[in-house]
Parts: C-alpha cells; sequence; structure tokens
C-alpha cells in the first residue's frame, strides 16, 4: 500500500485525537511501514490510543511492557493493559491474561481465572487458548475445573478475588451482547460503566465506539 499517504492522513488525524488512527500510527512505527521503525515512537502512539480506551492498542501496549522491549519490562503494567483489553473483547489479550494467572507472573497463580479468560479466548476461535485449556486443566482439581466452567455469576467462585471475578464477568456480558448482535445491551453496559462502574475511571468520557473496538 502507499503507505506515506496513510501516514500523513493518520498522523493529522491522530494529532487530533483519534485513538485509531493513533493506533495505526503506532503499527507503523513498529513495523517501518512508510517510516523509519522507532518502537518507542509506537509505544507512544499506543499509549495515547489505549488512554482512550481503543483494546487493540491496550493489548500492544500489554505487549511492549511483557517484552519490554521499547520500555522497561513491567508484568504489573502489562497485566493492567491485558485486563482493560481482555474486558473489551479481545482475543489475544484474553490468552495472555490467561497466562499471566496460569503461570502467576507478578499475580497470584490462579489456574480458575485461567481457564476462564482462555475458555473466552478460544470462544473467539483463538487455537492457542483452547490448547492452553486442556494444559491448565491438568493442574487443576475436578473441583476448580467445574467452577471454572460454571463462572459466569451463577455459582461462587472461593478461589479468585472478587475484582478479578467482576473483570471476567463484564468481558463475559460484552461477548455475549457482541454475539448475539445486541446493541441495546452494549449500550446499557457501557452506560453503567461511565456512571458508577469500577472501570469509570478508564472509560470515563470515551466515546462508546473508541471502547468497544474488539
Amino acid at each position: 500500500g502507499d503507505y506515506e499517504t496513510a501516514y500523513k492522513l493518520w498522523l493529522s488525524s491522530a494529532e487530533q485525537g483519534n485513538a485509531e488512527a493513533q493506533h495505526n500510527l503506532a503499527l507503523m512505527y513498529k513495523k517501518g511501514r512508510g517510516v523509519p521503525q522507532d518502537y518507542k515512537e509506537a509505544v507512544k502512539w499506543y499509549r495515547l490510543s489505549a488512554e482512550q480506551g481503543n483494546a487493540l492498542a491496550q493489548s500492544n501496549l500489554g505487549l511492549e511492557y511483557d517484552n519490554g522491549q521499547a520500555v522497561p519490562q513491567d508484568y504489573k503494567e502489562a497485566f493492567k493493559w491485558y485486563r482493560l483489553s481482555a474486558e473489551q473483547g479481545d482475543a489475544l489479550a484474553q490468552y495472555n491474561l490467561g497466562l499471566r494467572y496460569a503461570e502467576g507472573k507478578d499475580v497470584p497463580q490462579d489456574y480458575v481465572l485461567a481457564h476462564m479468560w482462555f475458555s473466552l479466548s478460544g470462544f473467539q476461535g483463538n487455537q492457542r487458548a483452547i490448547e492452553a485449556i486442556d494444559i491448565v486443566e491438568k493442574e487443576m482439581t475436578p473441583q476448580q475445573i467445574e467452577t471454572a466452567l460454571c463462572a459466569d455469576g451463577k455459582k461462587e467462585n472461593s478461589y479468585s478475588s472478587e475484582e478479578d471475578i467482576e473483570a471476567y464477568q463484564f468481558a463475559l456480558k460484552i461477548q455475549q451482547a457482541i454475539k448475539a448482535e445486541d446493541v441495546e445491551s452494549l449500550f446499557q453496559l457501557v452506560n453503567g460503566e461511565l456512571r458508577d462502574g469500577p472501570r469509570k475511571k478508564d472509560v470515563l468520557g470515551k466515546a462508546f465506539n473508541s471502547i468497544f473496538t474488539a
């Protein structure tokens, strides 16, 4: 494609605060398309987009902190961005969040939560997540597997923190609404978060289509 023309168009839009353009600009710098490859500049634009609620940018920013290439490696920061993205339905972020819980990397090891996030990612066709479910089940008790399979708010999960469960349940509602093409439910979920939900600080003032980009 004509990357130089795309760069000019996206730069103008990105500088005006368009989250999607900011993410596209980050990808150009990351891959060196139309501009010299510049990982730090990529992170800059990922962050600007992620802070506006762009799920893909949040997922990619999490990867940057995970890999520690253009920013100091920081697993807690990676977890933060993975979870924000995973809640919005990004399959890769859901898989990476599952890995976090499975490995216990800077978070308490939690096979139940790992299974739950792998399942959400697998529902979207992520083959690695489907394979990860089989692996993590070998480390789980039958009771833990039952909890993971029923952890939709109908069954008590005594293994995981309330905050972690709420994040999963929010993501599950989002994916169910998207699958059913239920725009009204999506709108109500977003409005609830904007008004008084636990993610108010993360989505306050963000446009609807900037929050759910998965």
